[in-house]
């Protein structure tokens, strides 16, 4: 969408209601970079010509030598892919910037599921 012909496209893509008063003092802010998600686009396959339109600049992915999967991207979401026949372990690791208040507090909660196969 492009806001020279949508004046409104600034505000059409998100996953939620929008509250400016609270965007404004979000709390807690998730550390990302434009180098993590280029990263990531290597990882995923991405071509150097791919990567540099999308980030108009002269990069390649062998240059990202660190490739990172969608489960290491610093966001507040998990995703892990497996297969039926193997059982797997694994540690999250997340990294945010209190911008709120210094005597804020925050907690964490994980709920973690247990996915059984069909035997069909």
């Amino acid at each position: 969408m492009s806001s020279a012909l949508n004046p409104e496209a600034e505000f059409a893509y998100g996953a939620g209601l929008l509250n400016p008063v609270k965007a404004a003092n979000p709390g807690l802010v998730y550390d990302i970079s434009e180098a993590d998600y280029a990263e990531f686009l290597c990882g995923e396959g991405y071509t150097d010509k791919e990567l540099r339109i999308l980030t108009q600049e002269k990069t390649t992915c062998k240059e990202k030598a660190n490739k990172k999967a969608v489960y290491n991207l610093n966001l507040p979401s998990f995703t892990l892919s497996v297969n039926s026949t193997t059982i797997y372990g694994y540690v999250y690791h997340r990294t945010v910037t209190n911008v709120g208040s210094a005597t804020s507090t925050y907690k964490s909660k994980s709920n973690v599921f247990t996915i059984v196969g069909n035997s069909s």
